[in-house]
């Protein structure tokens, strides 16, 4: 009989631990809060007449964060009503890296951005579609504007 209840108290323990650890996941803001997006304005003629972006990581579902990263580009200052009004989600991600880059001179045509495990391979890809965008006269300008890392991405 003392070996039955010991048992039982075992599983109850197991059970108890479970219970705490999938508590602390959901307490536990980079890990259960991961879900990101990115949203991306472009102005009718394209990104040389206007180019907003906004980004939301750590919410607690997808729907958040796409809705969250509209919102953060229509409410973009430096660009103007025509990008901020044709802001998109571009990308959702969970426990990623995400970074846009731009060619900093106005009416360029140099914009980018990329997700990636770790924030130098989003930087990477933001770069490279910045520059791919931009033309052989202006990809060396491209630089990263913003970056966000997700959950428990680096």
């Amino acid at each position: 009989m003392k070996a039955h209840r010991s048992a039982g108290r075992g599983v109850l323990g197991r059970a108890g631990f479970i219970a705490f650890a999938i508590a602390v996941v959901i307490a536990s803001p980079g890990l259960a809060r991961a879900e990101g997006a990115m949203a991306v304005g472009i102005a009718r003629g394209g990104v040389a007449k206007g180019y907003a972006t906004g980004f939301a990581v750590n919410q607690p579902t997808v729907k958040a964060a796409r809705s969250n990263a509209v919102e953060q580009c229509r409410r973009m200052k430096n660009s103007n009503n025509d990008a901020r009004s044709g802001c998109e989600v571009v990308v959702t991600f969970h426990n990623k890296c995400v970074a846009s880059a731009i060619d900093p001179e106005s009416g360029t045509p140099g914009a980018g951005w990329g997700v990636g495990s770790t924030q130098q391979s989003a930087d990477s890809q933001a770069l490279a579609r910045c520059r791919a965008k931009a033309g052989a006269s202006r990809a060396e300008f491209c630089q990263v504007t913003d970056r966000f890392c997700d959950g428990s991405s680096k």
